[in-house]
């Protein structure tokens, strides 16, 4: 009889321990499914986010400051198109959410900064058909110009109360005027033992690969 009642519990204890390890393999699995259904929802919501901004700004036809642009995405009045855009109920709850969506869209080439605190959308001009207007419409750039546009981004790149952002925009246009000597500078802040310079010329070559 005693041997019967020990086996009884043994065996009661092992079926035990099994549930708990189901359940929790469970718990486990939905933790994981909840949690990249999640993450897919909030990716679905920025990318739709940053297609509201580009509609708002189309629509304005004009440069926007960035609050300005942040009010009119947050308003009542645009609630129906952020759950169209975003498939939720979506805001921009901080600035630095806000700043990422406007740096995705720059470094996307969908808009363009007309000043340290405005944007406006992109549209791209199309080029002259007549020779003549796109040799008139061209600047000259001498040896000397080239290299005072240089040292404005090294100014501006060691200067570290210019922001990162202003930074990632004029080194991108400057680029197009002295693409190899602004690789260089870059590149060779990359490895730099100062985190912060680090970060920045990693922020440069990020927007420049995007061209």
């Amino acid at each position: 009889m005693p041997d019967s009642l020990t086996l009884s519990r043994t065996v009661d204890l092992g079926h035990l321990l099994t549930a708990l390890t189901l359940f929790a393999g469970f718990v486990w699995w939905l933790f994981k499914t909840i949690r990249e259904w999640k993450k897919s929802s909030t990716e679905e919501a920025r990318s739709g986010a940053l297609r509201l901004l580009l509609k708002i700004l189309r629509e304005q036809d004009r440069p926007v400051e960035l609050s300005e642009l942040k009010a009119i995405f947050n308003s009542d009045a645009l609630a129906r198109d952020r759950k169209a855009y975003c498939k939720k109920r979506w805001r921009f709850e901080n600035d630095q959410d806000f700043e990422a969506a406007i740096y995705r869209l720059d470094w996307e080439s969908k808009i363009d900064f007309v000043g340290p605190h405005a944007v406006q959308f992109r549209v791209d001009e199309r080029p002259p058909t007549n020779r003549e207007e796109t040799r008139s419409a061209r600047i000259a750039l001498n040896a000397a110009d080239e290299a005072r546009m240089l040292q404005v981004v090294i100014d501006a790149f060691n200067d570290h109360e210019f922001s990162e952002w202003n930074l990632v925009s004029l080194a991108r246009d400057t680029y197009r005027v002295a693409p190899a000597k602004i690789e260089e500078f870059v590149k060779k802040h990359l490895y730099s033992n100062d985190a912060a310079v680090a970060r920045r010329a990693t922020a440069v070559l990020a927007a420049l690969t995007q061209r």
